[in-house]
């Protein structure tokens, strides 16, 4: 079932596009009901108006000639709209530099509630540990996913272990504390996942093997489990204030996620609750972490750019306050220019770069040069640039990408 939410009147088209029937030839009959038990059309695709706030049930039934019949639901709740969360920062919103604090005021609008209670508003701050998490852009918002934790939600693991609580096996955070120094682990701990196999724990429950999973998705498991032990969740923050960013000593450092969330009072009809995220990163970016890739080839952890106007896209990045960017990278007999454009490959250049050969695809070597802020978050393409013959395999090995002030 799927639940809608605007404001009132509300004038809805309904369509039936995806419904189907093998038997091709067959006349189907559609019955709507959008408010009680009363047909409100036969209609393949039909238009209603909800004059009234409330949460409605709408079904669509199919019958075919022999009187088979197949049923939809979805929920409409008219009356209420989702509340509009923003969090403003005084700084960049997109990195976070060594000792730094992060300035935020989380704003809150809603059409139907007259006043925004700042104590109503649930502000966290949480540290993920660099193994833990991937980014993706959205609609230009920057958002933290941890493959680890969503592959651990959709097998069994869950049935025998949970996060803080002994069940049939250790707690994950057990698990974590036990290997956390060891980080060479990781692959004797996959190859168990895979395997199964039982003892290691004082107890006789065999644990599940799962062979379904590869080495890679296996060991992306593991990492997240043994980054529990770092992540922390600062919790009951204010809507407006300040807070330190200090990753752990020792470790790679990680990201800092923001939320921010908001439920309303319902106006009359069902409350509803709206979520925000600030994800800030350290301003060092593996290569391999872009986005979106055009003649350029994935090498290992870096990035391989083959020919003249190849590009990787990093979307969402604001600049505020740096002015320059550095690379990592390696090029075996090109010179050429690296060009920083903004939200297209022919978009406004704000960077440019002209690097030497380091003389060999395994000797990297670090070139600097300036950046101008455009201002607000972009989509940054980096467009390499060669004029005439290529010589050898390519025009460059690029490691990483690091901002700075």
């Amino acid at each position: 079932m799927v639940t809608l939410s605007f404001p009132k009147p509300l004038k809805v088209s309904f369509n039936s596009n995806k419904s189907y029937d093998y038997d091709e030839d067959d006349q189907l009959k559609y019955e709507w009901k959008f408010e009680g038990d009363k047909v409100g059309s036969t209609e393949t695709n039909p238009t209603y108006t909800f004059n009234n706030k409330g949460v409605y049930k709408v079904t669509l039934k199919i019958t075919d000639p022999s009187g088979l019949s197949s049923i939809d639901t979805m929920e409409i709740k008219a009356g209420n709209t989702s509340p509009e969360i923003t969090i403003n920062t005084t700084g960049n919103s997109s990195f976070y530099f060594d000792a730094a604090s992060l300035d935020y005021a989380v704003d809150v609008k809603d059409k139907e509630d007259a006043t925004i209670d700042p104590q109503q508003v649930r502000v966290k701050l949480q540290y993920i540990p660099k193994d833990a998490g991937v980014f993706k852009t959205v609609n230009n918002q920057t958002v933290l996913q941890t493959p680890g934790e969503t592959m651990i939600m959709a097998s069994d693991c869950k049935a025998c272990h949970q996060i803080d609580k002994y069940v049939l096996g250790p707690a994950f955070i057990d698990v974590a504390k036990r290997y956390e120094s060891k980080p060479d682990v990781i692959s004797k701990l996959a190859n168990k996942i895979i395997t199964g196999g039982t003892g290691v724990w004082g107890t006789t429950h065999y644990m599940t093997a799962h062979p379904q999973l590869s080495k890679e998705n296996a060991a992306t498991i593991v990492k997240y489990i043994l980054s529990l032990t770092q992540q922390k969740t600062f919790d009951s923050l204010p809507a407006k204030g300040t807070v330190s960013i200090k990753p752990p000593a020792g470790k790679e450092a990680g990201s800092y996620v923001l939320s921010a969330s908001y439920t309303d009072k319902g106006n009359g009809v069902v409350p509803l609750t709206a979520t925000r995220q600030l994800v800030l990163r350290q301003p060092t970016i593996q290569a391999n972490d872009a986005d979106v890739l055009s003649g350029i080839e994935r090498y290992q952890n870096m990035l391989g750019a083959l020919k003249n106007k190849s590009y990787f896209v990093l979307k969402g990045i604001d600049l505020k306050g740096i002015s320059k960017v550095t690379y990592n990278y390696a090029a075996k007999d090109n010179a050429a220019t690296l060009e920083i454009h903004l939200d297209s490959a022919k978009g406004t250049v704000i960077s440019t770069l002209n690097y030497q050969p380091s003389g060999d695809w395994s000797k990297f070597k670090q070139a600097g040069t300036t950046v101008t802020d455009p201002g607000g978050k972009h989509d940054l393409y980096f467009v390499f640039k060669k004029e005439g013959e290529i010589v050898g395999e390519g025009l460059c090995l690029l490691d990483w990408i690091k901002f700075g002030k």
